[in-house]
Order: C-alpha cells, then structure tokens, then sequence
C-alpha cells in the first residue's frame, strides 16, 4: 500500500542546526538516496535556507526502517554535535524550543514536498 510514498522524519526541528541524516541505522545502516539529495538540494536553492548534512549512525529512526523496506525517506533533524538537539536531556523542555527553528524548518519542508 505504501508504493511510491515519501518518509520525512523531523526530529528535534525546535533547536539546534537543521540537518538532514545522510547515514542512519543502529546495526544495519542506511543512506538517503540520490533522489532524496535532490529534492533537498532544490529546495535549499529555492528557500535559501542554510541545511547540513550529517549522520546518525547509532540509532535507528523511522525514515532509516522505511529506507530497509524500499520507500525513499529522510530525517531532518535540528542537530547538536553528533545528536538531535537536547535528545534525551533534563534541559529537552519546552522553553528551549526556538520558534525561528521552527518556522524555517516548515518553509523546509514545504519547499521539499512542492519539489516531489
């Protein structure tokens, strides 16, 4: 039933620096595809909004089980360091939310849905 649909895994968008995961999966890794980079590099261009890559090699996420079963998936993430901003911290409340994140991590998004 899932043929053909798109996985967007948003993670920790409130903070930290917007990211998407090129590698993740705990034991058995998986890599965003080609098709993936592109709709991302498109809607960098088109909203010019600053977004890096990086890697989250020792858990998995839903896009990272989505990819294993052959759906094309992503994770944007507000990342910090090696991992999603304020994951699994006493200080991952409310009040460190960053509403700026968050409205440029929806024009993001946007931008990569309309490209699809």
């Amino acid at each position: 039933e899932l043929r053909g649909s798109i996985v967007i895994n948003l993670d920790s968008v409130g903070a930290g620096r917007l990211s998407y995961l090129e590698h993740e999966g705990k034991v058995r890794k998986t890599k965003i595809s080609t098709r993936m980079k592109r709709y991302l590099r498109m809607a960098v261009q088109a909203t010019g909004i600053d977004v890096a890559a990086s890697s989250c090699d020792w858990r998995d996420t839903p896009a990272s089980v989505a990819a294993r079963h052959g759906l094309q998936a992503v994770t944007i993430a507000g990342m910090e360091g090696a991992k999603p901003a304020y994951m699994g911290q006493g200080d991952d409340v409310l009040e460190n939310i960053d509403e700026s994140n968050l409205e440029r991590t929806v024009d993001y998004v946007m931008n990569v849905v309309k490209n699809i």
